[in-house]
């Protein structure tokens, strides 16, 4: 593995695959307030379950 940032690659799907990510991942946090569902989450082996409304917001 390269220690190279991944805007440099070479394939277009590698380069823009952060972008997508973050996409994706902004709309699931829509989709979870929209559904009420909670979140797990594991932090320092400390398995916690949190409103998802509470945790999208605050940490974005």
């Amino acid at each position: 593995m390269n220690q190279h940032p991944l805007e440099q690659a070479r394939d277009a799907d590698i380069r823009l695959s952060k972008t997508a990510m973050h996409r994706a991942a902004s709309r699931t946090r829509e989709n979870i307030i929209q559904t009420g569902t909670r979140l797990v989450i594991c932090r320092d082996g400390i398995i916690q379950t949190s409103s998802a409304r509470l945790h999208c917001v605050n940490s974005f």
